[in-house]
């Protein structure tokens, strides 16, 4: 069968991956130098100067699109004390990001952006039924691997106590780079499973993936925020 035929996983995984944004977060710091001090002849008040430069550093990762409305989820460490924030889709097109909600206790954050042209927004697939030896699949974004769809497996998952039950971390044969945080995990349908969390050293490596119920969690308490307001 051909990997291009319509029912084939990487058909389904290009189509979703339609629903994938470059986020870029921009946090600007002032340092100054080491402070000097003179007395001016005039007044004969010591003055006390420092040379100020501004800096900038950025942070880069992957996001998703959940929500046609302008939802869009990533990893909150690379939003997180972001000065400024713009999401920039596949066609180039770039849209600012209005809100962020920073989900407690995880590495998950919610973009909210005015739609800059009618969106597609991923389907979510269900987590917790996912077991060991899954086929899986992602579409990298760092330097080496952006744009590239990539075939693994998940190796293990881990799930919660008591009453979480449910998925909460999974863990993939993926070998991903600085750059890849919130690359977007897919099924053989293109239903997400979840986004890269995190690289884990050691051989072979490995890459830690937030599972997609805990996301589909966040945005429906977003929305029943919403509905508060």
């Amino acid at each position: 069968m051909s990997l291009y035929a319509e029912e084939s996983p990487l058909s389904a995984v290009l189509e979703s991956s339609k629903a994938l944004v470059d986020v870029l977060s921009v946090n600007v710091t002032v340092v100054g130098g080491t402070p000097q001090g003179f007395v001016d002849k005039s007044t004969g008040q010591v003055l006390v100067t420092r040379k100020v430069a501004p800096m900038s550093y950025t942070r880069n990762g992957s996001g998703i699109v959940i929500d046609s409305r302008g939802v869009i989820v990533t990893n909150a460490h690379t939003v997180r004390d972001a000065g400024g924030m713009m999401v920039t889709f596949l066609n180039g097109t770039r849209a600012a990001v209005n809100e962020v909600c920073l989900v407690a206790g995880t590495d998950l954050a919610l973009l909210i952006i005015d739609p800059p042209f009618p969106l597609s927004a991923v389907r979510l697939g269900n987590s917790d039924a996912l077991t060991a030896g899954t086929s899986v699949y992602t579409v990298g974004h760092s330097e080496w691997l952006n744009g590239s769809v990539i075939g693994g497996r998940i190796i293990g998952v881990q799930r919660g106590g008591g009453k979480t039950s449910g998925v909460t971390a999974i863990l993939l044969t993926f070998d991903m780079a600085k750059g890849d945080s919130g690359c977007p995990i897919f099924n053989a349908r293109g239903e997400l499973l979840g986004i890269v969390s995190a690289g884990m050293t050691g051989r072979p490596p490995a890459t830690l993936a937030i599972p997609s119920n805990g996301i589909d969690a966040a945005y429906k308490e977003y929305l029943r925020r919403l509905e508060k307001k």
